[in-house]
């Protein structure tokens, strides 16, 4: 599984090449009462058509501001997502 969501990531990281892309955050509880970051990126792909891709799923220690955007900076670090392309963010907290 871990093989297979790399190279779904990377598909998604080549889709969005250096366009701006705006992030879609949310926070659940899984089935153990363990908090997770799901993470959508939203962007406009090379043929000018709007694409949402979810991209990661992240454990985390509480769904605070610094929490969340400390888990969100190391996840697009790690796919080199240029923070500074971001258009927007929307984050839901149920």
């Amino acid at each position: 599984m871990h093989i297979f969501s790399r190279k779904v990531r990377s598909h998604i990281r080549k889709e969005i090449e250096d366009s701006k892309f705006s992030i879609i955050v949310d926070e659940a509880h899984d089935e153990s009462k363990k908090e997770e970051m799901a993470i959508v990126l939203r962007f406009v792909d090379k043929d000018g058509n709007i694409k949402e891709r979810f991209f990661d799923i992240v454990h985390v220690k509480d769904t605070t501001a610094v929490t969340l955007k400390k888990e969100l900076s190391v996840v697009l670090s790690r796919h080199n997502l240029n923070v500074s392309t971001i258009k927007g963010m929307m984050v839901l907290v149920i």
